[in-house]
């Protein structure tokens, strides 16, 4: 578990709402996709079954330990 999506994803457990600076923080900081945060260009929503797609990625997550789905980004290139 890296360190850093996990404090993010307990911040965001318990309450906390993600700021436009700790989304900005992640992708300026070419945060690694990890078990915890998952980065998606939105491509996957222009078909018909967008809501499917959605439901698979929380399903992921849900049956783990919880995260982070950001639609509209793709992974940061080289990490």
């Amino acid at each position: 578990m890296t360190t850093r999506t996990s404090q993010l994803l307990e911040k965001l457990s318990s309450g906390h709402q993600l700021t436009i600076d700790e989304l900005d923080d992640l992708i300026n900081h070419k945060v690694k996709e990890d078990q915890f945060l998952e980065f998606k260009s939105g491509q996957e929503l222009e078909n018909k079954d967008a809501t499917k797609t959605i439901r698979d990625y929380m399903c992921g997550f849900a049956n783990s330990d919880g995260g982070v789905l950001i639609v509209g980004v793709d992974a940061p290139a080289g990490v």
